[in-house]
């Protein structure tokens, strides 16, 4: 039951990615514009693992592709706990 919410997050930031790619024209990409509507987004869903200062913005075959990687830690038992590494894409 602890991973439901990191897999929920996870889901919530590729959508919010696709999202901004997708109001994003491809002449006008200001990454300060794109990293401030993610911050936003996220604020509003409640995204704690990456600020849009984490995210990635790359042009590939005529078009915007976000990415951001990051990791989470989920403690499970006394001293255990599990890492897990995310690499989120607009696509």
């Amino acid at each position: 039951m602890k991973l439901v919410p990191v897999y929920m997050e996870y889901s919530s930031i590729k959508k919010n990615l696709a999202a901004i790619v997708k109001e994003t024209d491809l002449l006008s990409t200001d990454p300060n514009h794109i990293r401030l509507s993610f911050n936003k987004r996220a604020q509003i869903d409640n995204i704690q693992s990456i600020r849009g200062q984490d995210i990635k913005i790359d042009k590939e075959n005529g078009r915007i592709v976000l990415s951001a990687k990051y990791t989470t830690k989920i403690p499970l038992i006394s001293n255990l706990s599990l890492d897990i590494d995310f690499e989120a894409l607009s696509e």
